[in-house]
């Protein structure tokens, strides 16, 4: 069983070290973690991507170190000095 590597975190599947796998199988591996495991900030990032591509296109500035100022909570790894 030499070159056989499971992959944990709930999703475990075998695959031989020495096959890659296709792009498509690599999609469905990619929707499958997804699905089991979503992102409790994916509306929010994609609502706030939203608001500033809208924002950039209609030519406002926006000043990333105010929000990181007034909203941590979207960036908990960021220090602001």
């Amino acid at each position: 069983m030499e070159g056989l590597h499971p992959i944990g975190g709930g999703l475990d599947a075998v695959f031989v070290g020495t096959v890659t796998p296709t792009p498509e199988e690599r999609l469905q591996r990619y929707e499958a973690a997804v699905a089991a495991h979503p992102c409790r900030w994916f509306a929010l990032r994609v609502q706030f991507g939203k608001i500033l591509q809208r924002s950039l296109k209609t030519g406002i500035r926006v000043g990333y170190a105010a929000w990181q100022r007034q909203m941590p909570a979207l960036w908990p790894r960021t220090q602001l000095r």
